[in-house]
């Protein structure tokens, strides 16, 4: 019985020394706070303007460019005429601002590459291609290209721009086509355009 009696208070003292134990830790321990999504972006994604040191990690600015996809269905481009397209599939047109590309951010527009095909390859007169912003030619900063070729196949690029558009701005992509000694026929085009945030 004594035995019993002396297991009995072995087992209520280290359940004792437990319980006090589990209190100590929980006094102890401050309790976590909260932390929100925002914070846990800026540790692990640092930004930075010019790049540097922040929270032990080298960051950089985390900018994406994207691209925005252009293209005309098939059609046959006239003598003297400015014809426009964008995104929409249609046919190139002849009137301004039916082929607009809104942007809902300020960005820049630092790469055009536009690829036309013509079943009839036509002359090599000049003829051009041109960004044009809220229906103005960007002669300087959004000219793409100016080809002299009598090929089916034309390239029209520029990977150098720098045309800034603002938030509420638009853009078409122009062909300035010029009195053709043959004009190209059943012409198609497609490309895109880089834009950098």
């Amino acid at each position: 019985m004594d035995e019993l009696r002396t297991k009995q208070y072995k087992i209520i003292t280290v359940l004792i020394g437990l319980s006090l134990l589990t209190v100590c830790c929980l006094v102890i321990i401050t309790p976590a706070q909260a932390i929100t999504l925002d914070e846990i972006k800026q540790y692990v994604m640092p930004s930075s303007a010019s790049g540097g040191v922040v929270n032990n990690y080298y960051s950089n600015n985390y900018q994406t460019n994207y691209t925005i996809s252009v293209q005309a269905l098939t059609s046959s481009p006239g003598d003297n005429a400015k014809n426009y397209f964008g995104m929409k599939p249609s046919a190139l047109t002849t009137t301004a601002g039916q082929n607009k590309i809104y942007f809902r951010e300020a960005h820049n527009i630092t790469a055009v590459e536009v690829y036309q095909y013509s079943g009839t390859a036509g002359t090599a007169e000049k003829y051009n291609l041109t960004i044009y912003k809220n229906n103005a030619a960007q002669n300087s900063n959004g000219f793409v290209a100016e080809l002299t070729s009598a090929t089916n196949e034309r390239v029209f690029t520029n990977h150098s721009l720098n045309l800034a558009v603002a938030k509420g701005d638009y853009i078409e992509l122009g062909f300035f086509n010029p009195t053709w000694f043959t004009n190209p026929l059943t012409t198609i085009t497609g490309g895109y355009m880089v834009i950098s945030p």
